[in-house]
This record gives structure tokens, sequence and C-alpha cells, in this order.
């Protein structure tokens, strides 16, 4: 099996999975309480902007599946910025932790964020192969 497909299928499968696993948090939060609510309404433009990150891996994943030039670059941005933002949540937490004296769950934090790493600049790597080129150049 191609590298291609099972990237293209790997972040298809996950990205759908986010988004609707996302949709339903915010169905959630919208019949719970007002304190809830208002959480959901002060935290709007973030929500939409992650929404529109997965959606755009959505679309990648599915371009590079069709073998679409544009597919490959968008991938390779998503999970750019999918490292970055997961990163910058993990270091928050982190040092979040570290100042209550949870030590214990730095290691959950890294478990979180290490095979987001290694997927995502995994699949950096290979879209940037001679197979990803071969892939990509096919009629």
């Amino acid at each position: 099996m191609n590298v291609m497909l099972i990237i293209g299928w790997f972040f298809l499968i996950t990205s759908f999975v986010v988004l609707g696993l996302g949709v339903a948090f915010v169905l959630a939060l919208m019949r719970a309480s007002e304190t809830e609510r208002r959480h959901l309404v002060n935290n709007a433009i973030n929500e939409m902007v992650i929404f529109g990150i997965w959606i755009a891996g959505f679309a990648a994943s599915i371009g590079v599946l069709q073998g679409k030039p544009w597919g490959r670059w968008m991938l390779q941005y998503f999970c750019i910025v999918l490292i970055a933002l997961c990163c910058l949540i993990a270091f928050q937490k982190g040092y979040t932790a570290w100042k209550a004296g949870e030590r214990s769950s730095l290691i959950g934090i890294a478990i979180f964020l290490l095979p987001v790493i290694l997927a995502c600049g995994g699949a950096i790597y290979e879209l940037q192969g001679p197979e990803a080129a071969a892939w990509f150049a096919r009629p």
C-alpha cells in the first residue's frame, strides 16, 4: 500500500472524528447551564478557528488521497499548525501544573504531545519525499 494512502486516510479519519467530537461538545454546551453557554459565547472565535483548522486538515487529506498538488502543501501546513497548537497548549498546561506542584501530570502532557509530533512530523517528512513526488505527479 502506498504511504500517501495511509497518510491521507489517517488524517481523513482523524479529522472526521475530531470534527464530530467538536460538534458534539458544542451542542452539549449549548444545552448546558447559563455559565457553560456564556463560556461558549466568550470563546466562539477560538472555537471557529479550531474548527477551520480541522476542516482544512479534512480537505487536505482528501486532496492527498486524490493526488492533488494542493493537498500536499495544505496537509504539510495543517501538520505544522497542529504541532504548534499542541505545543502551545502543552506548555501552558505544563506551566500551570508545575506552578501547582502537580509534577506527575507532566507525564500525561508528554503522552498527549509525543504522538501528535511523531504523526505530524512523519507525515511532513513523507510528503516531501520521492514517493510523494511520484504520487502527486501521476495523471
